[in-house]
């Protein structure tokens, strides 16, 4: 087999591969989605808000799972973030965040571990898409 021809079913594989974890991962969403929506209803009864993007990204369904657990993910995590422009989320929100049940935020955990496979992949997908191109084609 010539190295153009490994590389082609390297690239075919590494798509379907994609494609088949990024609906796994949709499919796991779905599954705790009420858990999630019930999560982010009583993060904001606290009267935290919640950042821009995931407030957008709850209109846009399946499409921006990623984008609806990130929020949570970094606030458990302790990363630093703002609000607003000069504005700092405040330290009640992380707390929050973190005293919940261990088996609440897990799922959304383990997601997150599902996504950062998914975006290695991806990587080495478009890698190999442009070595490809420029160099064997």
């Amino acid at each position: 087999m010539s190295l153009e021809k490994g590389v082609i079913y390297t690239i075919v594989f590494l798509f379907f591969l994609l494609l088949i974890l990024n609906l796994i991962a949709i499919i796991l969403f779905k599954r705790k989605e009420s858990e999630y929506e019930a999560l982010l209803a009583e993060f904001r009864m606290q009267g935290f808000q919640i950042d821009s993007v995931t407030s957008m990204a709850s209109n846009l369904g399946f499409l921006a799972t990623y984008q609806k657990i990130i929020y949570f993910v970094r606030l458990y995590k302790g990363v630093r973030m703002y609000h607003t422009k000069g504005n700092l989320v405040h330290e009640n929100a992380y707390l929050f965040i973190k005293k919940q049940d261990k088996n609440r935020i897990a799922w959304i955990l383990k997601l997150h571990s599902l996504y950062r496979i998914i975006f290695s992949i991806s990587a080495l997908f478009f890698v190999l898409l442009i070595l490809f191109v420029y160099f064997l084609n």
